[in-house]
Formats: structure tokens, C-alpha cells, sequence
């Protein structure tokens, strides 16, 4: 009988809810970053005003299974000296990140495109600068839910 009672509770318990969300959330996030690179032919940048190492330590930490495809991308954080400037730091390092990028592209190319996607209004709003800055550029944005559920994630990527 208790042998039983163990087999429901593993029936009706087993996985954890929680793992089961991070595993579904990692799939997303790896589909997510695997699709990008290969849209992009590498060329990914995750600009973060967290302190240094902050994305890779939470990935490491939350996302283990993505750390591969994360030493793909470039992370760019804003420096330690200027966090306490914040949004408009944040705002001028994209501006250069991205101008940087765009200067190095041959022109015979046609157009090309800058996707910022975030949380926070801040996090795209470098977006109207780039656009009145490089010709030829389709800037687009994406802002997500501050606290998504997976279900929220998979409709707006």
C-alpha cells in the first residue's frame, strides 16, 4: 500500500512544477538565441547594465544549458564607473555598439536591421536615436512583460 501511495505521489508530483517552467522557458530562450545567431550569422550583441560578468554568472546559474550559445554573442556591460548615470549611459553605449557595428558593414548590402528587445521602456530607447542616425537601418523593438509567464514569451518572439 505505501508502495502505491509513493507511485501517486509520484504520478501526480513529479517533475516539479518550477522545473518544468525553467525547462520550457530554456527551450524558448535557446531557440530564441539559436535563431537569432543563425539570422544574423553571428552577429548578436546583449548589452546590459548589470555589473560585469552579471549575464553569464545568471545564466550560468538559471540557463546552464544556454552558456554554449552565450560565448556566441557578444555581451557588452555599461561600465561600473557609469551606473550611476544610468538610462542615458545605457542609451549612448547602444548608440555606439550599434554605430560601431554599422560602420564596419559594406555598403553594398541594401539595408540592415537593429532589434532591441527588453523589459523596460529604457531598454529600447535607443531605438529612436539609431533610426534618425544610420540611413538604411530598420530598428524595430520589442518590449516584453516585465514578469512573463512562458506562455507570454512564445507569443511575442
Amino acid at each position: 500500500m505505501s508502495h502505491e501511495k509513493r507511485m501517486i505521489f509520484h504520478s501526480t508530483c513529479w517533475p516539479p512544477p518550477q522545473l518544468t517552467l525553467s525547462s520550457v522557458y530554456a527551450s524558448v530562450v535557446e531557440a530564441f538565441l539559436t535563431l537569432l545567431l543563425h539570422l544574423t550569422k553571428g552577429n548578436v550583441c546583449v548589452l546590459s547594465s548589470s555589473t560585469e560578468g552579471w549575464v553569464r554568472e545568471s545564466c550560468a546559474l538559471y540557463l546552464p544549458r544556454v552558456l554554449p550559445l552565450l560565448d556566441e554573442v557578444q555581451v557588452v556591460h555599461v561600465p561600473k564607473r557609469h551606473l550611476a548615470r544610468g538610462l542615458k549611459q545605457k542609451e549612448a553605449s547602444a548608440v555606439r555598439i550599434v554605430s560601431q557595428w554599422y560602420s564596419q558593414l559594406p555598403r553594398s548590402e541594401g539595408s540592415s536591421q537593429v532589434l532591441f528587445i527588453g523589459n523596460q521602456p529604457g531598454d529600447i530607447s535607443p531605438s529612436g536615436i539609431i533610426r534618425s542616425l544610420l540611413p538604411r537601418t530598420s530598428v524595430k523593438t520589442c518590449l516584453l512583460k516585465t514578469s512573463p509567464s512562458v506562455q507570454d514569451i512564445q507569443r511575442q518572439l
